[in-house]
């Protein structure tokens, strides 16, 4: 035998001894139970219901972020819409230089501001990088979007300059 069973041995004498209550317990506890099951409690019943539908809405809002999740990736998974068949792409790219450039014309007269002209440069160079890219693939819908893009920024800085 070990000393450290010895010692728990020892411990386990020292535990309080089972104490027989006073009188007998049961019929108190046997009194309030069927008070208890004699009158119902219409607060359980209704907080029954209210978590009996607690699943439903639970398993209703995983449904509808579902949902919402497959009409997001539809709708960013979806093609870019493409130039009319009658329009290729270079020709619709022409088109929109010409328009960006009488936009810009203008709005000749605006001072840009410093800390706006190296976006405004960087913009620019990233519309020729675009041309010359649907230069090399003229079927390329994403190209014609991103230099739409390109230039919407752009004339939208120039607009901010222009109200500042």
């Amino acid at each position: 035998m070990n000393t450290d069973d010895n010692d728990l041995r020892f411990a386990l004498r020292g535990l309080r001894q089972d104490i027989e209550p006073g009188r007998d317990l049961w019929p108190g506890i046997a009194a309030r139970l069927e008070a208890e099951a004699a009158a119902p409690a219409p607060r359980r019943a209704h907080r029954w219901r209210r978590r009996r539908w607690q699943p439903l809405a639970l398993a209703a809002s995983v449904a509808l972020v579902a949902l919402v999740g497959v009409r997001m990736k539809a709708v960013l998974d979806a093609p870019a819409p493409a130039a009319p068949s009658h329009m290729p792409l270079r020709a619709e790219a022409v088109r929109m230089t010409r328009d960006y450039q009488v936009a810009l014309a203008r709005m000749q007269g605006v001072d840009m501001p410093l800390a706006l002209a190296p976006t405004v440069q960087e913009l620019d160079r990233s519309a020729d990088q675009i041309l010359h890219a649907i230069d090399r693939d003229p079927r390329s819908p994403q190209l014609l979007q991103t230099l739409r893009y390109t230039y919407d920024r752009r004339l939208a800085l120039t607009r901010r300059a222009a109200l500042s």
